[in-house]
């Protein structure tokens, strides 16, 4: 991920970097319904919303830097702050 394709979320504190962190937690991208153009475009929304909800929840709870690589790739220098991501978002 290229830094200057990168704009901070609205309540960036800081903490996020373009480095890759010691902790990484894996979310599994979620289904894709192939039958409707229709569906792609509200599950693209979905996931998107929800990338935003995660980034959100890092900018609030994070006192350690964090980055992402997309929906699926998040790293976190905190085992508790990567536990408790893994919690609510789930994911391995």
């Amino acid at each position: 991920m290229s830094i200057g394709s990168w704009s901070p979320p609205r309540k960036y504190k800081g903490l996020r970097t373009q480095f890759v962190q010691a902790i990484k937690v894996t979310i599994p991208y979620p289904d894709r319904d192939h039958g409707r153009s229709l569906n792609t475009f509200a599950n693209r929304n979905l996931v998107n919303e929800k990338l935003a909800e995660m980034e959100d929840w890092c900018e609030e709870n994070c006192t350690r830097s964090w980055s992402s690589s997309g929906y699926c790739s998040w790293y976190f220098d905190r085992m508790g702050e990567a536990v408790m991501f893994k919690m609510i978002f789930g994911g391995r």
